[in-house]
């Protein structure tokens, strides 16, 4: 890389960072508002309050999105070279999933131990942040070519949604019925939910199906000691059927009415635009994106006959976006070893852990149920 290629980089460094500091107050603003002002106290008082709280982490972190995506927003436009560059990035997050599953395998059936990790909760740390999981081995760069063989695979529909992959903890348990290998099959044959296509062919590659078939006996372990908490805690506080619960507040549903209440008519132009921006986004459901999509190419993009031609234009449109983030991967790996020698690098291609506020909720049921069982309280089990 030349030496404005790193220039470039380390003033674009500087400003993310100045960026994530205006970020972070304006949270601390937003979230200090919510818990905070009389007419919102009020708004919330008659639904549940665990989901009230989760409504304001999810609305808080909501608002700085709107906010700090303001000119591209308002502007309605979003920036090619992002996109294609956001698709590389989860390419190679998904390389480090694929790893880390490996590695949630292996402390699953107790075969392993990882720093940090106590608990099938504090796997959420790296599941949001895949790259600077501190023990994955780096990406190589013959992951990456496997990566963008698997993308040009025949028959691989491409698109943005197929690229990300759920990761859980929770997929590892074991029941009587689900053993092994069991556990990742779906409802139907063609359903990979749980073990995704590139997991597959990964494994393929590497030969590293074996991780899959690992037992879950820590989850299996964990869950005994949750669920006998949950039997003392239905004891204690058995169901009154005459008492009427408090609705919980939808993170989804209410958004929409929270903004046309309380906010501006500047954010609530912010907020459309957002809206519209997503729906935009959504191109695999709709054609009008795959053409606008299409004529975004500096080169002409073939269509194939198709009896279809709406399914032709999809096909030529995932051919293009294929294509052209196979030509940018190598920039973007590029990148990504540089990030990796500097201390949180990664900061703006990840996500923060969502799950840490539920981590000592299930911590603490693990303890009960072992106190509850007549163990130790401690998670040496």
């Amino acid at each position: 890389m030349s030496n404005d290629e790193n220039d470039y980089l380390k003033i674009k460094l500087q400003n993310d960072a100045i960026e994530a500091k205006e970020k972070d107050a304006y949270f601390k603003e937003v979230t200090n508002t919510l818990n905070t002002d009389e007419r919102l106290l009020n708004y919330f008082k008659d639904f549940d309050e665990k989901s009230v709280q989760e409504f304001k982490e999810f609305y808080a972190h909501r608002k700085v999105s709107w906010r700090f995506n303001k000119y591209s927003q308002t502007e309605f436009k979003a920036s090619l070279d992002e996109r294609f560059h956001g698709y590389c990035v989860t390419a190679l997050k998904n390389i480090q999933y694929k790893k880390l599953f490996h590695a949630m395998s292996s402390w699953m059936s107790e075969e392993e131990t990882f720093d940090g990790i106590v608990i099938s909760w504090d796997w959420y740390e790296w599941i949001a942040k895949p790259l600077s999981c501190p023990f994955l081995p780096p990406i190589e760069k013959h992951e990456v070519q496997c990566y963008i063989d698997f993308l040009n695979q025949v028959g691989y529909d491409f698109s943005v949604e197929d690229t990300y992959l759920n990761l859980s903890p929770d997929d590892f348990f074991e029941t009587d019925q689900e053993k092994g290998e069991d556990r990742w099959k779906g409802d139907d044959e063609d359903d990979d939910y749980k073990y995704c296509s590139w997991f597959q062919f990964y494994d393929k590659c590497y030969d590293t199906e074996h991780f899959k078939l690992k037992r879950g006996t820590r989850s299996k372990k964990e869950n005994r000691y949750v669920l006998r908490a949950y039997e003392e805690q239905s004891k204690q506080n058995p169901i009154d059927p005459n008492i009427v619960h408090a609705p919980y507040i939808n993170i989804y549903e209410e958004k929409e009415n929270f903004i046309r209440i309380f906010e501006d008519s500047e954010f609530k132009h912010l907020y459309r635009a957002h809206a519209a921006q997503m729906e935009q986004f959504s191109f695999t459901e709709e054609i009008d994106m795959e053409i606008i999509h299409l004529s975004e190419a500096d080169e002409i993009i073939p269509i194939e006959s198709n009896d279809d031609w709406r399914k032709g234009v999809k096909i030529a449109c995932e051919k293009y976006h294929r294509e052209t983030t196979n030509l940018l991967i190598w920039d973007v790996y590029e990148e990504y070893l540089i990030f990796k020698t500097i201390k949180d690098g990664f900061k703006e291609w990840e996500s923060e852990n969502t799950a840490e506020a539920h981590r000592q909720e299930a911590a603490n049921r693990i303890l009960t149920g072992r106190r509850l069982m007549g163990e130790p309280e401690d998670f040496n089990f």
